[in-house]
């Protein structure tokens, strides 16, 4: 005998069949040390009374035996056949606005858009839609329909493989994770009852519970009754608990446990968990004592940990439901915290879920990008007035934006939460115009909801701009003046936000040849002159002078005719077919969104201020008043007419 446990006798070799069976092995593997160490298999050969008889026999020697008020349990020999042709998922999501999404039946749908757009009623609406299959208020969505994939047999089945089967009133009884159906209304419940089969095949995951679904769970009667709560699926399969706590290490640098011993709960615990020391198991006093010394109950840590753990729960714990709706994951974490939910929700979904997301983080969508996908669809919805219009991002552009590190990695994801991006060449460029728009001279009464990009370069900008686009995000993209020296750069950028170049090829032709027949304010042989001047004054090991790198890059500036017209902007344009042609090309530009800036370069906009770049930046910023300094007048006009500009009038057609 051993803590009160008499020896079982000789080790015993039966192969289980049903989940009630496993359900039962499984708390005796717990109860006792020899059945930790012991390999137990029923036979599906053997009858299932004896069966029966051998596990009660367990059960009584182990001092688990049934209640005897309640209802036996039935344990029914019959194998599962096909249980996996059984899928309940939506085809088709019809939007108020005209837009339409076809669906896989493993995908994964993440909602985005600015804040107050209309995410959350998505899901709710969905799961409302789902278990009427009828018209109920919507303000969002329009029509649902579902997929309900094989029979009533194959429903039985399915139901037969994953239940605990009780007889209630003489009628056979399937049990489970917030379902009781019988038996005599299967045929009905497959074929008319929505609402069933919502609460079999549909979990939401609502942000109401996001902070309380982990608190502790009742105890229940692991032998006889079904996991009513996803913390009861921890204590009856160590597995499962091994793998989330292995993520919550990750998130949090501490180990979710399983409280066993925690009387009428069944608590979560943080902490460390303590090695067990022979001839201790798990269920030990000496050992659950080290282990409330050394860790915390989860319900009494903050909001992030308990959100993080309740969202992993349903993930992991949900290999019932074929759709899943989570609002708002990356409640109360920090960004690298999101970023790992996303990836854990990407990989380990159930494998024939459908999964809805509404996010308002890019981390959450960065992490599901760098997992799957292939399987990813993002669906923006956007606030126009009272109504709600709906963009998707088509999958093979969701696919380069995983591909491209600069765009995965970088701020571009932000965009689709905002109502409006702007996007420039440099991030100095775009801290200098957003300090510029702050002004309320400048933006208005309401303050702008926009996100400022940088592109790394006028090449990236038409990508940025494009994907953006794509998901109806409104752009506008800000250029020095020398975006006219590069065909390649200028066409793409213009065809990405919708405008079209055959309107302007011939009016940019006559602009870049009247520049470039002005000759350059150095010849070749003047410009070696004054750089082997400027050498004159370097030598010794040491790094090269800053004030020497910078003299030869203004003389160098002097070599084309494109430096002048930066320097100068508009003013050095020539007269007359070129300076109306470039007022032609600015004006096809700005219905597009693209904005050549008037001045040249940045820097101009302030001329006594030296340098450029960041120290440039810094410098107007710091020094000057922003709002009032007659110098910065051109800048605030500028900036004011790039946000004052109507709505883009030409965008992605909605989705048919």
């Amino acid at each position: 005998m051993r803590d009160g446990v008499p020896h079982v006798g000789p080790k015993i070799s039966l192969e289980l069949e049903s989940v009630a069976e496993r359900r039962l092995t499984s708390e005796l593997r717990l109860k006792t040390d020899y059945f930790n160490r012991a390999s137990i298999n029923l036979a599906p050969q053997g009858k299932p009374t004896r069966r029966r008889g051998v596990l009660s026999k367990l059960a009584t020697v182990l001092k688990l035996s049934k209640n005897p008020q309640d209802e036996p349990i039935v344990l029914e020999p019959e194998p599962v056949v096909n249980s996996n042709n059984t899928r309940v998922s939506f085809a088709e999501i019809h939007f108020a606005n005209g837009a339409c999404v076809k669906l896989e039946r493993s995908d994964i749908v993440a909602i985005v858009g600015p804040n107050n757009a209309g995410k959350s009623a998505i899901l709710r609406e969905l799961a409302a839609r789902f278990e009427s299959q009828r018209s109920v208020s919507s303000t969002v969505l329009k029509e649902v329909r579902v997929w309900k994939d094989g029979t009533a047999e194959d429903f039985r089945s399915a139901l037969r493989a994953k239940s605990h089967i009780e007889m209630r009133s003489g009628k056979s009884t399937y049990i489970g994770y917030r379902y009781s159906v019988e038996e005599e209304n299967i045929n009905h419940i497959w074929d008319k009852s929505a609402f069933q089969l919502a609460n079999i095949f549909c979990r939401f995951c609502s942000t109401e519970g996001r902070i309380t679904d982990s608190d502790p769970a009742r105890a229940f009667d692991a032998l006889r009754r079904p996991p009513d709560n996803p913390i009861h699926n921890l204590y009856t399969d160590e597995n499962i608990e091994k793998k989330i706590s292995k993520y919550f290490y990750q998130a949090f640098g501490q180990e979710l446990i399983v409280d066993r011993l925690g009387g009428e709960k069944i608590a979560l615990l943080v902490g460390k968990r303590p090695n067990v020391n022979p001839p201790e198991d798990r269920l030990s006093v000496s050992y659950n004592k080290r282990l409330r010394t050394e860790t915390i109950p989860l319900v009494t840590q903050g909001d992030g940990m308990r959100s993080f753990a309740s969202v992993v729960l349903s993930i992991l714990t949900e290999d019932s439901s074929n759709i899943l709706l989570i609002d708002e994951p990356e409640a109360f974490l920090h960004p690298p915290q999101a970023r790992l939910l996303g990836e854990i929700i990407a990989k380990e979904r159930p494998a024939n879920a459908q999964v809805f997301i509404a996010t308002h983080s890019a981390d959450v969508l960065g992490g599901l990008l760098s997992v799957e996908e292939a399987r990813l669809r993002i669906v923006r919805i956007e606030r126009d007035g009272g109504d709600s219009k709906i963009k998707e991002l088509e999958p093979e552009k969701a696919k380069s934006i995983a591909k491209d590190p600069l765009l995965k990695y970088s701020s571009t994801l932000n965009g689709i939460f905002h109502q409006r991006v702007i996007v420039a060449e440099a991030d100095t460029d775009c801290l200098f115009y957003q300090a510029i728009l702050s002004i309320p001279e400048v933006h208005g009464e309401l303050e702008p909801d926009v996100l400022f990009i940088h592109a790394n370069g006028k090449h990236r900008a038409a990508i940025l701009a494009e994907s953006l686009r794509s998901l109806g995000v409104e752009v506008d993209v800000i250029v020095d003046i020398d975006i006219l020296n590069d065909q390649q750069a200028f066409e793409r950028l213009l065809t990405a936000l919708g405008g079209d170049w055959k309107a302007v090829a011939s009016h940019w032709k006559t602009v870049k040849s009247a520049v470039e027949q002005k000759r350059p304010s150095l010849s070749a042989i003047d410009a070696k002159i004054r750089i082997e001047q400027i050498l004159t004054g370097v030598s010794g090991a040491a790094e090269f002078p800053r004030q020497a790198k910078s003299d030869i890059e203004v003389v160098l500036k002097q070599l084309s005719p494109w430096d002048a017209v930066k320097a100068a902007g508009d003013a050095a344009i020539p007269s007359g077919d070129a300076t109306q042609s470039l007022n032609t090309i600015r004006a096809q530009c700005e219905q597009r969104g693209i904005w050549i800036v008037p001045v040249g370069e940045l820097e101009r906009f302030c001329r006594s201020i030296g340098g450029h770049g960041p120290k440039w930046v810094q410098q107007v910023i710091t020094n000057r008043n922003l709002a009032i300094d007659p110098e910065l007048s051109e800048a605030r006009t500028f900036i004011k007419q790039v946000w004052g500009r109507e709505k883009m009038r030409s965008v992605p057609e909605p989705l048919s």
